[in-house]
């Protein structure tokens, strides 16, 4: 990653993924969807049905802040 000039707010510095780094990220992705094929290999088409929608029904049921909270705020923090 690099850092480069905000051209609307020359206060701030906005975070650029560099060539390499999108070369790591696709490794990464490459390597995780790898290891859940691994881990599903032995499901049945049924299992892996009710796997997904578990799954997605545990995805959307994860707490998620309010839109006008801070994702790293705590309940007891006044600043939220």
């Amino acid at each position: 990653m690099r850092r480069i000039p905000d051209p609307s707010d020359a206060r701030r510095a906005l975070i650029q993924l560099t060539t390499a780094g999108r070369a790591l990220l696709e490794e990464l992705r490459s390597h995780r969807r790898s290891a859940v094929e691994t881990a599903l290999a032995t499901f049945t088409p049924e299992e892996a049905r009710t796997f997904a929608e578990l799954f997605d029904r545990f995805v959307r049921a994860w707490p998620r802040p309010a839109p006008d909270q801070s994702p790293d705020a705590t309940p007891d923090d006044p600043s939220t």
